[in-house]
């Protein structure tokens, strides 16, 4: 589910994923017995990643411009946030006492 939700996370925004994919991932999570909750949080991290994810991450695009900035350069001191996100990602997939006691 992670790695799906990662790649449509790109193109898609926030608002829209939950709507139409909302309705399976939830059904799913259930049938093997993850909390609502962790699941929420799992979908908002994965969306908050793939929104600055090259080659389609929107944001990526919105701060290259306010930096003025190439999409290169932007990419390149992006690596060590994305690295710490994915951590996180892992960890509260993992780990369900980090989302729910």
């Amino acid at each position: 589910m992670n790695a799906l939700m990662l790649i449509v996370g790109m193109p898609l925004d926030l608002p829209p994923f939950i709507l139409l994919l909302g309705p399976i991932f939830v059904p799913l999570a259930l049938e093997i017995g993850m909390d609502p909750v962790q699941l929420g949080l799992i979908m908002v991290i994965n969306l908050g990643i793939g929104l600055y994810t090259p080659p389609i991450g929107t944001t990526l695009f919105i701060s290259s411009s306010i930096a003025k900035a190439s999409l290169g350069a932007t990419t390149k001191e992006l690596w060590p946030f994305f690295l710490v996100a994915m951590g996180i990602l892992m960890a509260v997939s993992f780990i369900p006492a980090l989302t729910v006691y």
